[in-house]
């Protein structure tokens, strides 16, 4: 099964605005490394009166810095870290936490991608097994 996971590269970045979203990634692996990396971020307001408040984008980590503390909003670009708290699966809404997440996706991607392959023709072995048969009989009649 790996080995036609990797033929197929089932794995694609599942966020719509992605300027890689045709891209097609080997392995899991290098698949999430690129979601953490480029999307799945979160900012985190560490200094005491917020107790480590946290932030689904950039903009409203820095609305947030400059609206309660005034002149501290050139930190936001410390402040970012991969996403800890529980996000909702793209393509059956689970809300999953991070841990989970990859496995569960990749899961998604893997069975998407294995639709595309030709299902065998539950038919084609009958006919192999009549044709064996009869194949077999014939030999027999030929041989009396």
């Amino acid at each position: 099964r790996k080995h036609v996971l990797e033929d197929l590269q089932p794995y694609i970045c599942t966020f719509e605005s992605c300027t890689q979203r045709n891209e097609l990634f080997m392995s899991r692996q290098d698949w999430y490394y690129h979601e953490i990396q480029n999307h799945r971020r979160e900012w985190v307001c560490n200094l005491k009166s917020c107790e480590n408040r946290v932030f689904r984008s950039r903009s409203s980590f820095h609305t947030h810095l400059c609206e309660m503390h005034n002149e501290l909003a050139f930190i936001s670009n410390y402040c970012e870290v991969p996403a800890l708290s529980e996000q909702k699966c793209p393509l059956c809404s689970a809300l999953l936490s991070p841990a989970i997440l990859k496995n569960h996706l990749a899961d998604h991607l893997s069975h998407i991608a294995l639709f595309t392959l030709p299902m065998p023709d539950p038919d084609a072995s009958d006919r192999h097994e009549d044709s064996l048969s009869n194949h077999s009989m014939n030999q027999n009649l030929s041989r009396s």
